[in-house]
């Protein structure tokens, strides 16, 4: 089978320190992204015009939240932040362990947030991944991870890929998205160079993995074959979503933490790209 090969380019060169969690916002028709080790959530619009909150602490995931508000993967755990409010508030009872953080989650097309945590300094089993409904209640569907990354979900609702990037592999889940339920985990697709991170699903089906140390986004098909490869320029790449009008750019972030000063600027470290890779994503689900 071809792979067919995209090239990235520097969108917003912000030398983020992890930049993560890419998320289109069709209600303000911006593009949200985090840094996390800052605590900052960012938004920019698609002339690259761009604001940034401070959220005062570590926030590892960001989804939509009714017409104007977030829903937040936290230092804590999970939380909400409204449209006009400076900070965070907790949300739910979910108490994680000394030196664990929330990671990468998403929504999920039954209105739940779906993902996970990891410990800090990545000490191996120390995270978990749950579904956090919109009441507040908090279910484990996975008990030990050791770092919680990519969610997303096929074009029927009826599958869940999920990555724990330590394990160098996507799994599979069978999706019910009228009970929230993810069973039958199993092995899809093996990532052995370069560590999965974030994902996300095209309107056809196909699954956009970004690939840390790889410097690239990998696409695979749905029965886990490699189709195509997106070279970014950057090593650290961390995330990636379809945003834009018509959902038909490609976004992906990076991180600049751990590199020299000349690394960073010969890599766009840090920076937000985008390419155009001939294909649709899907809206984002709202919590």
């Amino acid at each position: 089978m071809s792979v067919a090969r995209w090239a990235a380019e520097p969108w917003l060169d912000l030398q983020l320190e992890l930049g993560e969690g890419p998320v289109w916002d069709y209600r303000s028709q911006e593009l949200l992204f985090l840094d996390i080790h800052a605590g900052e959530l960012y938004a920019a619009d698609q002339a690259g015009r761009t604001t940034v909150r401070g959220l005062g602490q570590m926030i590892g995931a960001v989804g939509l939240r009714g017409e104007s508000g977030y829903v937040l993967g936290t230092s804590g755990g999970f939380g909400l932040l409204d449209a006009g409010s400076a900070r965070p508030r907790a949300f739910s009872d979910l108490e994680l362990p000394e030196g664990v953080r929330m990671n990468d989650c998403q929504v999920g097309p039954d209105g739940a947030f779906w993902g996970g945590s990891m410990h800090r300094i990545s000490e191996p089993g120390r995270g978990g991944a749950y579904r956090l409904a919109p009441d507040g209640t908090v279910t484990t569907f996975i008990d030990t991870v050791t770092t919680s990354n990519g969610v997303g979900w096929s074009p029927d609702d009826r599958m869940m890929y999920y990555t724990d990037s330590a394990t160098h592999a996507i799994d599979a889940f069978d999706f019910d998205p009228e009970a929230g339920t993810a069973t039958n985990r199993r092995p899809l697709i093996d990532v052995p160079e370069g560590l999965p991170d974030g994902l996300c699903v095209d309107a056809e089906g196909s699954i956009w993995v970004a690939v840390f140390h790889a410097g690239a986004v990998h696409r695979y098909a749905p029965n886990g074959d490699l189709t195509g490869v997106v070279t970014v320029p950057a090593n650290l790449v961390t995330s990636c979503c379809f945003g834009g009008p018509d959902l038909g750019t490609l976004y992906i972030t990076s991180a600049s933490a751990g590199i020299t000063f000349w690394e960073r600027h010969a890599q766009h470290a840090g920076a937000v790209f985008a390419v155009d890779v001939g294909v649709s994503g899907r809206p984002a689900f709202v919590f």
